[in-house]
């Protein structure tokens, strides 16, 4: 069912387990609250799905630095 799916849809093939953690990652970097994440993989735990499909997104990551290089007048040194 899987496989012919992704043919009818003509796209390289995915294990269907890697399309689940690539839609989980999707969501999450569009800003989709975790817990509605963990609603549509339908995983009864969140930390089931934040520990094996959630990763730290990039856009989080720069956001967190950015607020550490105010708080620390960092950004004022490249200015």
């Amino acid at each position: 069912m899987w496989t012919d799916a992704l043919a009818r849809a003509k796209v390289p093939h995915v294990p269907l387990h890697g399309a689940r953690g690539s839609a989980a990652s999707l969501l999450g970097e569009l800003g989709v609250p975790d817990r509605m994440i963990v609603d549509i993989l339908g995983h009864r735990d969140i930390k089931v799905t934040q520990q094996h499909y959630l990763t730290t997104r990039e856009s989080e990551r720069r956001k967190a630095l950015g607020k550490a290089a105010r708080a620390l007048k960092l950004d004022q040194l490249t200015a």
